[in-house]
């Protein structure tokens, strides 16, 4: 596994988890959130245990204030992780 695999796959886990908790403290069920995001359940569970690779789409929903209605900074900063840094890395040949 490359190390930006095994980033992707460090920060599918952490972003995960910061999800989960921010939809349990706001009492939101996984199906509420599935019916939000326009996602099987199956999926909510996958990406909130790491084990669902997000793209780009999934985390632009994941952002969008409609879906979870607490301001998650970090979970923000996350999700820019997600989407700038990998394409940094590509751009610098790393």
């Amino acid at each position: 596994m490359t190390t930006i695999n095994k980033q992707y796959d460090q920060y599918n886990s952490i972003v995960g988890n910061a999800f989960r908790e921010i939809r349990n403290a706001e009492g939101v069920t996984q199906q509420e959130l599935a019916a939000r995001m326009d996602l099987d359940i199956k999926t909510i569970s996958r990406i909130e245990t790491g084990k669902n690779a997000l793209t780009i789409a999934v985390i632009r929903k994941m952002s969008d204030p409609s879906v979870l209605k607490k301001e998650n900074k970090d979970l923000l900063e996350l999700c820019r992780l997600l989407i700038d840094e990998p394409s940094e890395r590509v751009k610098n040949n790393e």
